[in-house]
């Protein structure tokens, strides 16, 4: 997930992203929605909690249509990435 892409995402849903610390994009294993997650993480060692959590699901059929790759929506890791780190 690029900076461009992220902001793209949250102007349209009209989320601040300074609310939340880490978010997450997945697609799912049947290859039709994607999932992005806007959440905080609490924990104490190893055990961590998402809250404050917002999730959206964007379909793949509409990206396919503009010619976009659902992939780029996705983030590196699966427990997310911190905002402020996405270029």
């Amino acid at each position: 997930m690029t900076r461009e892409v992220l902001n793209r995402i949250a102007k349209a849903h009209k989320i601040d992203t300074t609310q939340y610390m880490k978010v997450a994009g997945f697609v799912n294993p049947n290859y039709t929605k994607v999932f992005i997650l806007f959440f905080d993480e609490e924990g104490v060692g190893f055990d961590r909690i998402r809250c404050n959590q917002k999730t959206i699901v964007m379909n793949i059929a509409p990206m396919l249509k503009r010619e976009e790759c659902p992939e780029d929506y996705c983030t590196k890791d699966a427990g997310g990435e911190w905002i402020y780190e996405i270029k």
